[in-house]
């Protein structure tokens, strides 16, 4: 009995240092590339891949920038690709 209770003030006394870490996500324009030519007041669809080792594809939430405005949010699908319809104005200059 008091090997027991040794060993149980030993695991009592340990100490234990956690550490939780979170990957960071990744996102990625697929379209337009940087050559491509978008011409105003024509529709175009905008198109990205987003990714993260923590959560699901799924639950990770997307917002499409130009020019630092937002112009689309919403959800990534189950393969992580996003989409977002927007029409380029003649002053857009940074998706």
């Amino acid at each position: 009995m008091r090997t027991v209770v040794v060993a149980w003030l030993l695991v009592g006394c340990s100490s234990a240092t956690f550490e939780a870490t979170n990957a960071t996500p990744s996102a990625q324009i697929t379209f337009p590339t940087p050559l491509s030519a978008l011409v105003e007041g024509v529709p175009t669809t905008l198109l990205g891949q987003a990714g993260d080792k923590d959560d699901a594809l799924d639950s990770l939430r997307v917002t499409w920038r130009v020019d630092g405005v937002d112009v689309c949010e919403g959800l990534a699908d189950g393969t992580g690709g996003t989409a977002c319809d927007y029409t380029p104005t003649v002053d857009a200059r940074e998706v």
